[in-house]
C-alpha cells in the first residue's frame, strides 16, 4: 500500500508547480482587466470634464476646420489660419490650467474628415487619421471608446518625452452647439502607470498567498495519504485476521476520529488567509478580489462543515464521544437555537413558530448535543420547505421531554423512510442533486438521541410535509444515558 505515497509524489509535485504557475499567471491577467475597468471609468469622467470646461474653444476650432476636407490645416486661407492660431493659443492656455498636476499626457482634436486640427504636440497638427483609427471608429459609432497602451513613449503637453508608460487613450465624439451630428473627436491620453503598478503588486501578493495556500493543501494531502497508506494496510491485516467487517468499520471510524486535527488545521489556515486578503481588498476597494476571497471562504467553510459531520459520526461509532450533562434554562436555550437557525429559516422565506409548554423552565441534558439535534432537524425542515411555516414545540410527558418539529415541505415516501437514518443516505438521488448535503445530518441526530438516552421518530407524507418527534429524559443522569467509552 505504500505505493500510493510514491505515486502521489510522482504526480503531486509536478501538479503543485503547474498549479502555482497557473494561479500566478491567471492573477497577472486579472491585473490587466482590473486596470482597464478602473482607469477607463476614471478617464471617461476626466475626459467629459475637460471637454465641458474648454468646449467653447473646441467648438470654434472644429467649426473653423470642418469645411476643409481636402487640404491640410496649414494650407487654410489666411483668415482661417489666423483664427485657428488664436483659438489654439487660447486652448493651450485653458488646457494647461485645467490638466496641470493631473495624469493627462496629451490632448488632440480632429474633425469629421479625420484631420488633426489641434494637438498639445504641435507636430501632429495637420495629420490625417486612417479609417480604422479608434477616433474615427468612435465618430462613426457615435460612442466613447477607450484603449490601454503598454510601454508607450509619448511627447507630453509640457514638451517632455516620457517612455515605458502605461497609457489609456479615450476618444469622445463632439457636437457643435445645437447640431446633434458629430462634428469632431476629442482625444485624451491619461498616464495610468502608478495605478497599474499598484494593482499589479496587489495581484502578485494575492497570487503568492493563494499559491502558499494551494501548496499547503497539497502538503496536507501528502500527509494524509502517507498516513492512510500505513493505516489502511493495518486495517486490512486486522480485517483478514479477524474476518470481521464490523471491526474493520470501527477501525476506520477510529482512524477518522484521530485525524480531526490534521483535517481541520489546513482548512482553518485557508479560511484565515482568505479573510486577511478580504480585509486588504476591502481597504483598497477592490471589489473583484473581495468576491474571489468570499468564494474561497465559502468553499473552505463548506468543506470544513462536511469534514466535521464525518468526524462526529466517526467519533460516535468509535465510542469516543463523551456526554456532558448540565442544567439548562429552556427559555434561554430556545432563544439560542432560534438565533442559530434564523438565517436558514429566512433563506427560503419560511416562518418559525415556537411553542413551549408553560412551566417548563429547566432540563438536564448535554446542551451542545441537543443544540446539534435541533439545528439538524430545523435546518432540514427549512431546506425542504419554501414559503411555509415550521413548527417547533416542546412539552413534557411524565419524565420525558418531547420535542416536535413539523414542516409543510416536500415530504418523504414510506419506502424512503426505511433508510432515512442511514449514514450517507438521503431520500433519493434527486434530493441530493437539488438540495445538496451528505446525508449525515439525520444519522448523527439519531446517534445523539440514543447517546442521550432518547429516541427519534418521523411521520411524513409526500407533498404535505414531515414531523420529527424527539423524546429525551427530562432530567438526564449518567445512568440514564447510553454508556460511552
Amino acid at each position: 500500500m505504500l505505493r500510493l505515497t510514491k505515486y502521489y509524489l510522482l504526480i503531486g509535485i509536478p501538479w503543485i508547480i503547474i498549479s502555482i504557475i497557473g494561479v500566478t499567471w491567471m492573477y497577472r491577467l486579472v491585473a490587466f482587466d482590473d486596470l482597464k475597468k478602473l482607469t477607463q471609468e476614471n478617464t471617461l469622467t476626466l475626459t467629459k470634464t475637460v471637454a465641458n470646461v474648454i468646449w467653447p474653444q473646441i467648438g470654434n476650432i472644429v467649426a473653423v476646420t470642418v469645411n476643409h476636407p481636402g487640404v491640410e490645416v496649414h494650407d487654410h486661407d489666411a483668415h482661417n489660419r489666423h483664427t485657428l492660431s488664436m483659438l489654439s493659443t487660447m486652448l493651450d492656455e485653458a488646457i494647461g490650467d485645467l490638466i496641470r498636476g493631473t495624469s493627462v499626457l496629451k490632448i488632440k482634436i480632429f474633425n469629421t474628415n479625420g484631420l488633426t486640427v489641434y494637438s498639445t504636440d504641435p507636430s501632429q497638427i495637420g495629420e490625417r487619421m486612417p479609417p480604422d483609427y479608434p477616433g474615427n471608429v468612435a465618430r462613426k459609432k457615435n460612442e466613447i471608446i477607450s484603449q490601454l497602451h503598454l510601454k508607450t513613449q509619448m511627447l507630453t503637453w509640457q514638451g517632455k518625452t516620457v517612455s515605458d508608460r502605461y497609457v489609456v487613450s479615450t476618444y469622445l465624439p463632439l457636437r457643435y452647439f445645437d447640431n446633434y451630428e458629430v462634428e469632431g473627436v476629442f482625444e485624451i491620453y491619461n498616464d495610468v502607470t502608478d495605478v497599474y503598478n499598484q494593482i499589479n503588486a496587489s495581484q502578485r501578493k494575492f497570487a503568492t498567498v493563494l499559491s502558499i495556500g494551494l501548496a499547503t493543501v497539497y502538503v496536507f494531502l501528502f500527509i494524509f495519504i502517507r498516513y492512510a497508506d500505513k493505516t489502511i494496510k493495518k486495517n486490512i491485516e486486522l480485517a483478514v485476521a479477524r474476518d470481521s467487517e464490523r471491526h474493520a468499520n470501527k477501525t476506520k471510524s477510529l482512524f477518522l476520529a484521530n485525524m480531526s486535527h490534521e483535517l481541520r488545521t489546513p482548512l482553518n489556515a485557508i479560511i484565515g488567509y482568505s479573510e486577511l486578503l478580504e480585509e486588504a481588498a476591502r481597504e483598497k476597494d477592490d471589489t473583484d478580489s473581495v468576491e474571489d476571497t468570499l468564494k474561497i471562504q465559502s468553499a473552505a467553510r463548506h468543506l470544513l462543515h462536511l469534514i466535521n459531520e464525518i468526524l462526529d459520526l466517526s467519533k460516535v461509532e468509535a465510542g469516543k464521544l463523551k456526554v456532558f450533562l448540565e442544567e439548562i434554562s429552556v427559555d434561554g436555550f430556545v432563544k439560542e437555537v432560534k438565533n442559530l437557525v434564523d438565517p436558514v429559516i429566512i433563506k427560503n422565506n419560511n416562518f418559525l413558530s415556537i411553542v413551549v409548554e408553560p412551566g417548563l423552565e429547566h432540563i438536564t441534558t448535554d446542551a451542545i448535543k441537543l443544540k446539534q439535534i435541533l439545528f439538524n432537524l430545523l435546518g432540514n425542515a427549512a431546506k425542504f420547505t419554501l414559503n411555509g411555516v415550521i413548527e417547533f414545540m416542546l412539552h413534557t410527558e411524565g419524565a420525558w421531554l418531547v420535542i416536535t418539529i413539523s414542516d409543510c415541505g416536500i415530504g418523504i415516501s414510506q419506502e424512503q423512510l426505511a433508510r432515512l437514518f442511514q449514514p450517507f443516505t438521503q431520500a433519493d438521488s434527486s434530493t441530493t442533486r437539488k438540495y445538496g448535503g451528505t446525508g449525515l445530518g439525520l444519522a448523527i441526530t439519531k446517534q445523539y438521541c440514543e447517546l442521550l438516552g432518547g429516541t427519534i421518530a418521523v411521520q411524513s407524507e409526500i407533498n404535505k410535509g414531515s414531523t420529527f418527534t424527539v423524546r429525551l429524559p427530562l432530567n438526564a443522569s449518567l445512568d440514564k444515558v447510553k454508556a460511552v467509552a
